[in-house]
C-alpha cells in the first residue's frame, strides 16, 4: 500500500486526534477540544483545554519549517495568554524551537498524563 505524502498527513492527523479524544474520554478529565483558523490562513490543528491549561498543537508527518509554527503563535496572540505549544510527529527525537516542543505523539500523550 503506497500513498502520497499529503494522504499520509491526513491519515496521521486522523490517528492522532482519534487517539487523543479516546484517551481523554477514558481518563474522565474535563476537556474541550477544537481547532483554530483565521481568514489570513493561520491555523493550529488542535486546541486542547484541560483543567485550566490550554495547549496548541500542530500535527506533522515529516519536515516542517519555523514558518509552520506561525499558527501556534497566532493563536497565543489571539487569546492573549501564554499557552503550551507543541508539534507532534509520528516519531523522532524531542526538541524545542523557540518555545514550541516538537515530539512524537506518544510522548505528548504521556506528558499530558492521558
Amino acid at each position: 500500500f503506497n500513498c502520497s505524502d499529503d494522504r499520509k498527513g491526513q491519515l496521521f492527523e486522523n490517528l492522532f486526534v482519534t487517539q487523543l479524544i479516546t484517551a481523554l474520554r477514558a481518563s474522565e478529565m474535563d476537556f474541550r477540544i477544537s481547532n483554530y483558523r483565521t481568514d489570513a490562513g493561520a491555523e493550529a490543528d488542535v486546541i486542547l483545554e484541560i483543567e485550566g491549561k490550554t495547549y496548541a498543537i500542530e500535527i506533522k508527518t515529516g519536515g516542517f519549517s519555523k514558518s509552520d509554527l506561525g499558527g501556534l503563535n497566532s493563536f497565543e496572540k489571539f487569546i492573549g495568554k501564554k499557552v503550551q505549544k507543541f508539534v507532534v510527529l509520528p516519531d523522532g527525537n524531542p526538541r524545542i524551537i523557540d518555545d514550541v516542543q516538537i515530539l512524537p505523539w506518544q510522548s505528548l500523550m504521556k506528558l499530558l498524563k492521558i
